[in-house]
């Protein structure tokens, strides 16, 4: 089943237990149903713009090119196929442990 709630202030009902959460966006300085999404342990497929690219960078995520519907598909099937990026796929999310999270965060800010 493929949900389209618009947009919602309880993320979290929609995104825990999904198969995969997608962020096909055009522009995306900070996504935070992507990084709900990574901490529920739950493959993100986004586009590779803005902050989906340090988000999903390093085998966070799958990425795939803006404004390319055909890839986005493509890597769709590969993840509900079963093929998950790492850290989804090592039974861990980016950022479990206080000081990880601290290191995004100050990356960042930088």
């Amino acid at each position: 089943m493929v949900r389209l709630p618009g947009w919602s202030c309880a993320l979290a009902c929609y995104i825990a237990g999904a198969s995969v959460h997608v962020a096909p966006s055009q522009a995306e300085p900070w996504s935070q149903s992507a990084v709900l999404a990574l901490g529920f342990g739950v493959p993100v497929v986004g586009t590779a713009v803005d902050g989906l690219v340090r988000t999903l960078g390093q085998g966070c995520g799958v990425l795939v090119p803006p404004e390319d519907p055909r890839a986005l598909a493509r890597a769709l099937s590969r993840v509900l196929g079963g093929e998950l990026p790492g850290p989804v796929r090592a039974g861990h999310t980016p950022g479990s442990s206080p000081s990880a999270a601290a290191t995004v965060y100050a990356e960042a800010y930088r």
